[in-house]
């Protein structure tokens, strides 16, 4: 999802980004962990800024979109042991929440059963592949 770096009027910078409903609402809320990539500067070198998520609401455009508010860290990142690229109001990038964190055999497991529950799904395919010959 497009963002960009917003300030408040105490100087503070926080990112703005918005949602389509039926991405945002029910999956999005207040403490998850999320990760920008800015434009101006390439992923490659300067990687992405861990971001969390502060708020959810409604957009005030009225469009029906979903306005996420997320918070910037206020100092580099010493757990990966990189500076951050020089933040300013104004730089647009792109934003990834977290919204559930599996491991690849979770994910595995859960595509199994989710063809087990649908037997019909497979039958319906193969007859609509029979009836197209």
């Amino acid at each position: 999802t497009l963002a960009h770096v917003a300030s408040e009027a105490d100087g503070d910078l926080f990112v703005q980004a918005e949602f389509a409903p039926d991405t945002a609402f029910g999956r999005l809320r207040p403490g998850q962990p999320a990760h920008l990539t800015l434009q101006a500067f390439p992923w490659i070198e300067h990687g992405s800024v861990v971001l969390r998520v502060t708020a959810v609401q409604p957009s005030r455009a009225g469009d029906g979109s979903v306005q996420v508010t997320l918070s910037l860290p206020t100092h580099d990142d010493t757990a990966t042991n990189r500076r951050l690229p020089p933040l300013q109001a104004g730089l647009a990038g792109r934003v990834e929440v977290e919204i559930a964190r599996l491991s690849p055999m979770a994910l595995l497991w859960r595509r199994i059963g989710h063809d087990l529950q649908a037997p019909d799904r497979t039958a319906r395919a193969g007859a609509l592949q029979q009836a197209a010959r």
